[in-house]
Protein backbone atom coordinates (compact mmCIF):
# COMPACT_ATOMS: atom_id res chain seq x y z
CA UNK A 1 0.00 0.00 0.00
CA UNK A 2 1.42 3.45 -0.94
CA UNK A 3 -1.08 6.45 0.40
CA UNK A 4 -3.78 3.65 0.88
CA UNK A 5 -3.80 2.60 -2.45
CA UNK A 6 -2.58 -0.59 -4.40
CA UNK A 7 0.44 -0.22 -6.37
CA UNK A 8 1.79 -2.35 -8.99
CA UNK A 9 5.32 -2.56 -9.55
CA UNK A 10 6.94 -3.86 -12.33
CA UNK A 11 10.02 -4.07 -14.31
CA UNK A 12 10.38 -0.77 -16.72
CA UNK A 13 9.53 -1.57 -20.41
CA UNK A 14 10.94 1.25 -22.68
CA UNK A 15 8.42 2.71 -24.86
CA UNK A 16 9.86 1.44 -27.86
CA UNK A 17 9.46 -2.05 -26.81
CA UNK A 18 6.24 -1.92 -25.26
CA UNK A 19 5.02 -0.23 -29.31
CA UNK A 20 6.83 -2.91 -30.85
CA UNK A 21 4.61 -5.28 -28.75
CA UNK A 22 1.64 -4.42 -30.12
CA UNK A 23 1.91 -4.89 -34.33
CA UNK A 24 2.95 -1.36 -35.41
CA UNK A 25 1.36 -1.61 -38.69
CA UNK A 26 -2.12 -1.55 -37.74
CA UNK A 27 -3.44 1.69 -36.91
CA UNK A 28 -6.90 3.16 -36.54
CA UNK A 29 -6.14 7.02 -36.05
CA UNK A 30 -5.97 9.15 -39.50
CA UNK A 31 -4.50 12.97 -39.87
CA UNK A 32 -6.65 14.81 -42.45
CA UNK A 33 -5.43 18.29 -43.71
CA UNK A 34 -6.94 20.60 -46.18
CA UNK A 35 -10.13 20.86 -44.72
CA UNK A 36 -12.67 23.50 -45.62
CA UNK A 37 -12.94 26.32 -42.92
CA UNK A 38 -16.37 25.68 -42.17
CA UNK A 39 -16.36 22.14 -41.23
CA UNK A 40 -17.60 21.14 -37.96
CA UNK A 41 -16.32 17.68 -36.17
CA UNK A 42 -19.87 16.42 -37.28
CA UNK A 43 -19.18 17.67 -40.71
CA UNK A 44 -15.70 15.45 -40.53
CA UNK A 45 -17.26 12.32 -38.54
CA UNK A 46 -19.92 12.12 -41.87
CA UNK A 47 -17.76 12.14 -44.13
CA UNK A 48 -15.58 9.04 -42.96
CA UNK A 49 -18.42 7.28 -42.03
CA UNK A 50 -18.78 5.98 -45.56
CA UNK A 51 -15.24 3.92 -45.31
CA UNK A 52 -16.39 2.28 -41.97
CA UNK A 53 -17.51 3.01 -38.04
CA UNK A 54 -15.32 6.48 -36.69
CA UNK A 55 -15.66 6.30 -33.08
CA UNK A 56 -14.15 9.87 -33.08
CA UNK A 57 -13.67 12.81 -35.68
CA UNK A 58 -12.47 16.54 -34.21
CA UNK A 59 -11.66 19.60 -36.36
CA UNK A 60 -8.52 21.22 -34.53
CA UNK A 61 -9.72 24.99 -33.57
CA UNK A 62 -7.65 28.04 -32.48
CA UNK A 63 -8.21 29.82 -29.36
CA UNK A 64 -10.27 32.00 -31.07
CA UNK A 65 -12.05 28.68 -32.31
CA UNK A 66 -10.91 29.26 -35.85
CA UNK A 67 -10.32 26.10 -37.82
CA UNK A 68 -7.19 25.22 -38.54
CA UNK A 69 -8.36 23.19 -41.09
CA UNK A 70 -6.80 19.69 -40.16
CA UNK A 71 -8.33 16.92 -38.14
CA UNK A 72 -8.34 13.65 -37.03
CA UNK A 73 -10.79 10.42 -37.56
CA UNK A 74 -10.14 8.01 -35.39
CA UNK A 75 -11.89 4.04 -37.03
CA UNK A 76 -13.02 0.91 -35.44
CA UNK A 77 -11.35 -0.70 -37.26
CA UNK A 78 -7.57 -0.84 -39.07
CA UNK A 79 -8.87 -1.94 -42.43
CA UNK A 80 -11.70 0.98 -42.53
CA UNK A 81 -8.83 3.05 -42.22
CA UNK A 82 -6.78 2.13 -44.71
CA UNK A 83 -10.02 2.00 -47.08
CA UNK A 84 -10.46 5.81 -45.98
CA UNK A 85 -6.63 6.38 -47.04
CA UNK A 86 -6.98 4.62 -50.35
CA UNK A 87 -10.27 6.40 -51.22
CA UNK A 88 -9.45 10.07 -50.12
CA UNK A 89 -5.47 10.95 -49.81
CA UNK A 90 -5.08 12.73 -52.93
CA UNK A 91 -8.05 12.03 -54.63
CA UNK A 92 -11.17 14.21 -53.37
CA UNK A 93 -11.64 18.09 -52.27
CA UNK A 94 -13.61 18.09 -48.86
CA UNK A 95 -16.56 20.32 -49.72
CA UNK A 96 -14.90 24.29 -50.74
CA UNK A 97 -11.21 23.36 -49.77
CA UNK A 98 -8.82 24.73 -51.98
CA UNK A 99 -7.13 21.65 -52.02
CA UNK A 100 -7.51 17.73 -52.63
CA UNK A 101 -7.12 16.11 -49.28
CA UNK A 102 -3.86 14.91 -47.44
CA UNK A 103 -5.17 11.53 -45.97
CA UNK A 104 -2.41 9.59 -43.47
CA UNK A 105 -1.79 7.90 -40.42
CA UNK A 106 -1.89 10.34 -37.66
CA UNK A 107 1.77 10.27 -36.05
CA UNK A 108 2.86 10.13 -32.10
CA UNK A 109 4.13 14.09 -31.45
CA UNK A 110 8.06 13.98 -30.64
Amino acid sequence: LLANKIVFVGVFVPRRERVSAADPDKFTNLYVKHLPVSWTDADLKTEFEKYGTVQNAVVMRSDSNESKKFGFVNFEKHEDSTKAIEATHGKVKFGNAEKEAYVARAQKRG
